[in-house]
């Protein structure tokens, strides 16, 4: 009694397995649910078989159905359904506790060690007091010496008369030294000549006097020549301190007598003045003796 008992108890749970499964699953709930049958059917045999051992007639096979529909079931007064256990989630392990850090306590301030090398300081004996210099006497003020007697003013020197401007003298015309020329005697000479013969006008005499000398001499050789002729040249060198030189370049032959005559007279007249120039400047005459 107790198996058949289990027996039905067994179909029952099984059979609402089946349900849940099929809830779940409808192909494979079917699958279940025809193993779970078989099995109670083997189950319910051998209850049966030991009271009464004739042999009861084979359950119809199942026909079969479609995949999503289970087998037909016979008839059972059907019991209030056990709801299935819903498993409860498993609880998420709970994070562990971080340890609390232990707070560290404030040291003390270390007391330094004497150190076994430090020797005891050795007391220094008091400095004697420094001496209090002495205060010096607050000196009386001094009298106020006398003024000194005030400097007349010196007298103011009258102004120095001012003199007139000189009256500025009249330029001085300049002067011109004319070389002399005759009927028969032209003599030809340089611009700078004259420049030194304007600035020097004792020359003029000297030449009046020069000309005329040449002029007898030339009378003379024509009375030996009639038809003498030609032109004397002769270069004039000039000295800063020293009467020039001349020295005589070109002389016809017919007038030669000429040079000879006037030499003579002419040392034998007034010297010639000091009539200077640039050292060493030289510069060519030409007289020209002409019938």
């Amino acid at each position: 009694m107790l198996r058949r008992t289990m027996g039905k108890a067994t179909v029952k749970l099984g059979r609402m397995i089946v349900a849940v499964c099929c809830a779940w699953a409808s192909a494979a709930c079917d699958d279940v649910d025809r193993a779970i049958e078989s099995k109670a059917n083997e189950v319910l045999g051998k209850d049966t078989a030991e009271p009464a051992p004739a042999q009861t007639a084979p359950a119809p096979s199942p026909a079969p159905s479609a995949p999503s529909q289970p087998a037909p079931v016979p008839v059972v007064e059907p019991e209030p359904p056990v709801q299935p256990a819903v498993p409860a989630e498993a609880a998420k392990p709970a994070e562990p506790v971080k340890p609390v850090q232990p707070v560290d306590k404030p040291k003390a301030a270390e007391v330094p060690k004497p150190s076994a090398s430090a020797k005891p300081a050795d007391p220094k004996p008091p400095e004697p007091a420094k001496p209090v210099k002495p205060v010096k006497p607050v000196e009386a003020p001094k009298a106020p010496e006398a003024p000194k007697p005030v400097e007349p003013p010196k007298p103011v020197e009258p102004p120095k008369p001012v003199e007139p401007p000189k009256p500025v003298e009249p330029a001085k015309p300049a002067t011109k030294v004319t070389v002399p020329q005759s009927e028969h005697i032209k003599i030809s000479v340089p611009a700078r000549v004259q420049e030194l013969l304007n600035a020097d006008p004792r020359m003029q005499p000297w030449l009046n006097t020069s000309v005329g000398v040449l002029e007898g001499c030339y009378a003379q050789v024509l009375k030996d020549n009639s038809s003498a002729s030609g032109t004397i040249t002769f270069v004039l060198e000039m000295h800063e301190s020293s009467r020039p030189d001349a020295d005589v370049t070109s002389l016809p032959p017919q007038l030669s007598g000429i040079v000879t005559c006037a030499t003579g007279k002419l040392m034998r007249a007034k010297r010639m003045p000091l009539f200077t120039g640039k050292e060493g400047e030289k510069h060519t005459v030409k007289v020209k003796f002409s019938p």
